[in-house]
C-alpha cells in the first residue's frame, strides 16, 4: 500500500483487483499484438492494417487520432476510442 502523510491528512491508496478480459478463442489471432513499448506508432499502424479488432487501436490509441489542436476535438477523439473499446469487448 502507498501512504502519504502530512500534518492534516492521512490518505491511503486503495488498490482493488480487477478481472482480466480475454477474447473468444476464434478472435485471438485478430486481437494479438506486441507490447506497446516495443514499437512506435508507425509500426503499430502497419501491423494493425485494416483489422478493426487489433488491440493496437487501444494500446496505441494515437492510431485513431488525428493531430488535434483544440481540447474539444481531443475529447471527442477520446470518446471514439472508448466507443471502439466497448464495441470490441461487447
Amino acid at each position: 500500500m502507498l501512504a502519504w502523510h502530512s500534518n492534516t491528512y492521512n490518505i491511503m491508496a486503495k488498490i482493488k483487483p480487477f478481472k482480466g478480459i480475454r477474447p473468444p478463442k476464434e478472435l485471438v489471432e485478430l486481437v494479438e499484438s506486441r507490447p506497446y513499448d516495443v514499437l512506435d506508432s508507425e509500426e503499430a499502424r502497419a501491423e494493425a492494417g485494416d483489422n478493426e479488432k487489433s488491440l493496437y487501436h487501444i494500446i496505441k490509441s494515437i492510431l485513431n487520432l488525428v493531430l488535434l489542436s483544440m481540447i474539444h476535438e481531443s475529447m471527442k477523439a477520446l470518446l471514439r476510442i472508448s466507443e471502439s473499446f466497448r464495441r470490441m469487448v461487447g
